[in-house]
């Protein structure tokens, strides 16, 4: 089955990375979160530290944690207006010199 599915998305195991540009209705929209507080309470999970109820609470009310904020926005439908393939990160240019130098 992996190597079925791993063929299926085109025999790579670095699949290309988009931007999507959509559109949806007010209406539609379910929830929007700041995905600093999410990572913030991933880290602290990670080392085993308490989690800020605070950051959860401030996720959940969609306030910015600072004047940068990475929003998500849940909806239940959307439109695709555009897709931009993302230029490979330093990591996935690395990843693929070091698999070419074995």
């Amino acid at each position: 089955m992996g190597e079925y599915m791993w063929r299926l998305r085109g025999g790579t195991s670095d699949p290309k990375k988009y931007l999507y540009e959509m559109e949806y209705e007010q209406d539609d929209a379910v929830h929007t979160g700041d995905l600093r507080y999410y990572s913030d309470m991933k880290t602290a999970a990670k080392a085993g530290k308490a989690l800020d109820p605070a950051s959860a609470e401030n996720y959940w009310k969609g306030v910015p944690q600072n004047n940068r904020p990475q929003f998500e926005v849940l909806v239940r439908k959307a439109t695709v207006k555009s897709r931009q393939e993302l230029p490979p990160s330093p990591q996935d240019v690395m990843k693929r010199f070091w698999s070419g130098a074995r």
